[in-house]
């Protein structure tokens, strides 16, 4: 009786790397907005003048809300695209995959 064998050699390639990360949230963008200035005068001209600064600081709050809600967005979608690309690599059908990461 004899045996034989055969043997195939599969060369693996290595999958590409994901994308790098995006950069971390800056943490002046995550800091809660600063507090209301308060009127300690009822004088008109002390009041303008609140209220100059009560719009700097709803300005520069709206400012940092809407850069934080562009850099969430940024996150979300180099996820959805690290994921999408992780299943075509593994041959996996996903529906939902956003255009920019197909």
């Amino acid at each position: 009786m004899s045996v034989l064998s055969c043997s195939t050699t599969s060369i693996e390639r290595p999958a590409p790397a994901p994308p790098a990360p995006p950069p971390d949230i800056p943490p002046a963008l995550l800091a809660p907005c600063a507090p209301m200035p308060l009127a300690t005068d009822s004088r008109v001209p002390h009041l303008l003048l609140i209220n100059d600064r009560r719009m700097a600081v709803a300005d520069d709050c709206a400012k940092r809300q809407a850069a934080l809600a562009d850099a969430v967005r940024e996150q979300q979608l180099i996820a959805w695209d690290w994921y999408c690309k992780a299943a075509q690599l593994a041959g996996v059908r996903v529906d939902g995959c956003p255009e920019r990461a197909r």
